[in-house]
């Protein structure tokens, strides 16, 4: 069961899941675990110079307790992650290994930032925030047909046209500047 708050709704105080739960600017809001989780990500992505990574999740625990001091279960960083996914800041493609033998292995998934996510930390002023953005919008012009697509990027579920998704990059970068 994800985590829940308190909102007003037409005055009055009601519970909703963390999920539904808005901030002043309308962007759903997320607690400082999850932020730091983002934060750290971004950190792995910046740090690796690539528009996507794969971290072991007791890996990603480790960083969050060693930089910001947050040290949480595993069971909760796998519910961060669903809340963050579900809000549509991140998006993950699972991977499978099959062996000769026939046994199925999962393996790390691949995580990335939708434009989404990248605002939201654009808006908190994250260092490295401008970098995302920046590779987002090289990834886009390599016309590359692997994870993310534009699509993924963009947080749509409908295709979304490549030059479209560079506009809307462009003018995000623009509007931030």
């Amino acid at each position: 069961m994800s985590s829940h708050f308190f909102q007003k709704k037409n005055g009055r105080r009601v519970l909703i899941p963390a999920t539904e739960a808005t901030g002043r600017d309308g962007v759903p809001s997320i607690n400082a675990t999850k932020l730091a989780i983002l934060i750290t990500f971004l950190k792995i992505l910046v740090k690796g110079k690539s528009h996507y990574c794969e971290p072991h999740p007791d890996t990603a625990r480790d960083l969050l307790k060693k930089y910001h001091g947050i040290e949480i279960q595993r069971r909760w960083f796998f519910q961060c992650m669903a809340d963050l996914e579900t809000s549509g800041y991140m998006r993950r493609q699972r991977r499978w290994i099959r062996h000769d033998n026939g046994d199925i292995e999962s393996n790390s998934s691949l995580w990335w930032f939708t434009l989404r996510g990248a605002k939201y930390l654009a808006r908190k002023s994250i260092q490295g925030s401008q970098d995302l953005l920046r590779s987002m919008i090289s990834w886009l012009h390599l016309a590359d047909d692997r994870r993310p697509t534009a699509a993924d990027l963009c947080c749509e579920t409908e295709p979304v046209n490549r030059d479209m998704a560079l506009q809307r990059l462009r003018d995000l970068i623009h509007d931030i500047g």
